[in-house]
């Protein structure tokens, strides 16, 4: 806290940690889904993040943004391995 932190000066602090810490959580869990679908990629757009550098020659889609839909669960026959 520093060298003249008080009693006060420490709840004050705590109390405002409080409140906004669920505030300002709720506000990015608003966001998520209705209008950021990947941080990661948002963050790379803005410059608040590194892209990841193109290891195998060519660069992979990300799945979020690509249509990728995964395949479907092998059908169960009722027969036990």
């Amino acid at each position: 806290m520093g060298f003249n932190a008080t009693m006060e000066s420490i709840h004050r602090w705590a109390w405002w940690f409080a409140v906004l810490t669920p505030l300002v959580g709720g506000i990015g869990i608003l966001l998520t889904g209705t209008v950021v679908d990947n941080w990661y990629l948002w963050a790379v757009k803005h410059n608040v993040a590194p892209s990841y550098p193109d290891v195998f020659g060519t660069p992979i889609p990300d799945p979020a943004t690509s249509g990728f839909t995964p395949p479907p669960p092998p059908a169960n026959t009722g027969v036990k391995p």
